[in-house]
């Protein structure tokens, strides 16, 4: 076992995983988070807090069971996820619902592109904390996706895809990201296709659990009113009720595509402009020089370089952003906006010119000055609470940042100069590489 002390007046920002820049987490400078970590007897890794000051536990069992492992059956892995809580050989849906509501207890499940999080917060109380453990401890044993169930939330998930053809928000980006990754396990839409989700059997839902729900490919998150000891009882207790298994397998990198502007037809008063191309991923030597330069480019909300330029100089946009979305290979680099339909072109046009100039000549020293005091102390998402200190030492786990991680954020963002921004920028972006997605009306000028 491992022990970290972390002087928390560094900065953990959770827009970290989406590259957007949301406020960031950050806590008075005598404040210190002890994260301890091990792997249990099974293999899974964990991290875990002691947090005293309210009798709670968050726990978090982040599988590497993302739609990036759905291969050929789009859609897979959020139905898996989303049938967990649905049955067992013991118990019904409602029985599970009624258990973990008898004794105050919630649970979630969330699935991304890299991952799958079973999330179950819960009091420590010992009777509800063994009721909870036993609920969950049931699920990962005994899950078997009864049938009724698995048509039941197949159909649901198929008037979800319904309804997302009929955001042009949601259109652009599985465009774009269809665009971006063309054949990687990245490049379809994590809740999948029509076609794809009406194939899906329950056979092949639970063959996807018994492959990747396992000790082998599990990081867990503990954070709550418990002590170390106790802890690790949990931690065991549940990466047992698992089979051993074996990790995922490693994501193939993916390749920077040739530029490309796709121009879908939708009828709206209002373009949305998805720009970009392929970005990094977490252990890029590049990332504190690229999320500083985003942040100035794009993703400060209302002081971003794309947001004087497109909304305040020439208010083609109510709002424009910019994201860096590392993942566990190169994320991308996206910038989002909407326009009126005769505007679109004139509002791409801009992002371009000052995507740009920014490549050409950097940030300002002030720029760079104000951006540091934003990451830092500006705009401050505090841990305080345990939820919040579980996802971020969740995605320190899953994606194996060094454990010091949060220890040196802050240094690693104040060592950043705006010669190296512009560096990173022009090393890893070329306008010439540029994906354009228009999902509306537009009318070219």
């Amino acid at each position: 076992m491992k022990l970290y002390k972390l002087c928390c007046s560094v900065v953990f920002s959770i827009g970290l995983m989406t590259g957007c820049s949301q406020p960031t987490v950050s806590t008075p400078q005598d404040s210190i988070i002890d994260i301890e970590t091990w792997q249990t007897d099974q293999g899974a890794t964990v991290l875990y807090v002691h947090a005293p000051e309210i009798p709670m536990m968050d726990i978090l069992l982040g599988f590497d069971a993302g739609s990036a492992r759905d291969e050929e059956q789009f859609g897979l892995a959020w139905l898996t996820g989303h049938l967990l809580t649905h049955g067992t050989e013991n118990l019904t849906a409602d029985q599970i619902a009624e258990r973990f509501e008898e004794v105050g207890a919630q649970f979630y499940s969330l699935t991304s592109r890299d991952m799958t999080t079973l999330q179950l917060r819960t009091l420590v109380k010992s009777s509800a904390l063994n009721q909870a453990l036993t609920n969950l401890e049931e699920i990962l044993t005994h899950v078997n996706f009864p049938t009724q169930a698995f048509e039941r939330e197949r159909a649901r998930q198929l008037s979800l895809i319904r309804y997302y053809q009929q955001s042009p928000e949601q259109q652009a980006e599985q465009a774009f990201y269809q665009a971006l990754y063309q054949q990687h396990p990245y490049a379809h839409p994590i809740i999948g296709q029509q076609e794809t989700v009406n194939k899906l059997t329950r056979t092949q839902v639970q063959n996807f659990y018994n492959q990747f729900y396992t000790a082998s490919n599990l990081t867990i998150a503990i954070v709550g009113d418990i002590n170390q000891r106790y802890a690790k009882r949990i931690a065991n207790r549940l990466a047992d009720a698992m089979p051993l298994g074996q990790a995922a397998s490693s994501l193939p990198e993916p390749q920077t595509p040739a530029a490309k502007l796709d121009t879908i037809a939708f009828p709206t008063e209002q373009t949305i402009i998805k720009y970009g191309t392929l970005g990094i991923d977490f252990h890029s030597p590049d990332y504190y020089k690229l999320i500083l330069g985003n942040h100035i480019l794009g993703g400060a909300p209302l002081v971003s370089q794309l947001f004087q330029t497109v909304r305040e100089d020439r208010g083609l946009a109510y709002t424009i952003y910019s994201q860096l979305t590392p993942l566990q290979v190169a994320g991308p680099f996206l910038i989002s906006t909407g326009a009126q339909n005769t505007q679109a072109e004139e509002a791409l046009t801009t992002i371009q010119q000052t995507l740009t100039q920014f490549m050409h000549k950097g940030p300002t020293e002030a720029e760079l000055a104000a951006a540091k005091q934003n990451i830092i102390g500006g705009f401050p998402l505090r841990l305080d609470s345990n939820i919040a200190i579980a996802r971020a030492i969740l995605t320190m786990g899953f994606y194996r940042l060094p454990l010091t991680y949060l220890n040196d954020y802050r240094a690693h963002i104040e060592q950043v100069t705006a010669s190296d921004i512009q560096q990173a920028f022009n090393q890893h972006f070329k306008m010439d590489d540029m994906l354009t997605i228009f999902v509306g009306s537009h009318a070219k000028t």
